[in-house]
């Protein structure tokens, strides 16, 4: 069953989209929670900056 994400309806079809996009990283963000995740740390990715 699927559930429809909640957003702020903008009135124009151009951005509407962008108010689903804030709606979709929380639902990733929770998801990612739930299942015992880091969203913040993501396993195979480490970021490096080298000063030189």
């Amino acid at each position: 069953k699927a559930l429809a994400l909640p957003h702020v309806a903008t009135g124009h079809p151009l951005t509407d989209p962008l108010t689903l996009i804030v709606s979709f990283y929380g639902f990733v963000e929770a998801f990612a929670r739930h299942r015992g995740l880091d969203p913040d740390t993501p396993r195979n990715l480490r970021k490096v900056t080298e000063t030189v």
